[in-house]
């Protein structure tokens, strides 16, 4: 279980969750979901986190890498010459065959370029996430710059794929989020005003009290309401 105790920084304020399966982040903009992403996985240091049990500060880099991952909105290489085979390579921390995960994804075009456009850069950061394969994998907004047909492509990976136990997707896409079924936390100026089922977050007095009449259902389909 990945755990955060009684947590609060300029952002976030008295954060408690207790995380052992998929769960799905939502929050306006500012609320604070990177920030508690990156908590959470230790990039933002502190003292309130654990897995199972365990100080996340106590636990050695090469354990801590096989059980959490942070996937972020962009790719940032800071080499220009490495190649995406090579990016790729980088996480292949369990010396794996990454072919069918290439495969997969339909990227092998992309092996050997060193600058690709945002909506490849998703489709390579999915692939170094399946590759490193963590327990906990941290997506920041998976689907941001992505086509209708390639975000297809990531939902169904993102509801489908075992190779990851548990994913942790941060999201402003009310969609994604209803049909991945997925446990939903709901950020407020920095608080949890919602943490339940993906069931009980979709009730329309939900909703209501969320959104208030910015958002409108049509059939199983969430749309603002311009």
């Amino acid at each position: 279980m990945l755990h955060l105790q009684n947590y609060s920084n300029y952002i976030l304020q008295d954060i408690n969750l207790s995380i052992d399966k998929s769960l799905i982040i939502l929050g306006h903009n500012g609320a604070g979901k990177s920030t508690l992403a990156k908590v959470l996985c230790g990039v933002i240091k502190s003292e309130v986190v654990s897995i199972n049990g365990e100080n996340l500060n106590s636990i050695a880099f090469h354990q801590r890498a096989q059980m959490l991952n942070y996937i972020p909105t962009k790719l940032d290489i800071f080499d220009q010459y490495i190649t995406m085979q090579e990016y790729l390579e980088l996480s292949n921390i369990q010396s794996r065959d990454i072919t069918p995960i290439i495969e997969q994804l339909g990227i092998s075009h992309l092996l050997n370029k060193t600058q690709i456009s945002s909506g490849e850069e998703s489709l390579i950061l999915m692939a170094s996430a399946l590759i490193h394969g963590a327990k906990y994998t941290i997506f920041d907004e998976p689907t941001a710059n992505l086509d209708p047909k390639r975000t297809i492509k990531l939902y169904q990976l993102l509801k489908n794929d075992s190779t990851i136990a548990n994913k942790i997707i941060i999201t402003h896409d009310i969609n994604l989020a209803n049909k991945l079924g997925y446990e939903i936390v709901y950020l407020r100026d920095g608080r949890v005003v919602f943490h339940g089922s993906n069931q009980a977050f979709f009730e329309e007095q939900n909703l209501q009290s969320i959104f208030g009449d910015a958002i409108v259902k049509q059939n199983d389909f969430y749309r603002v309401n311009l």
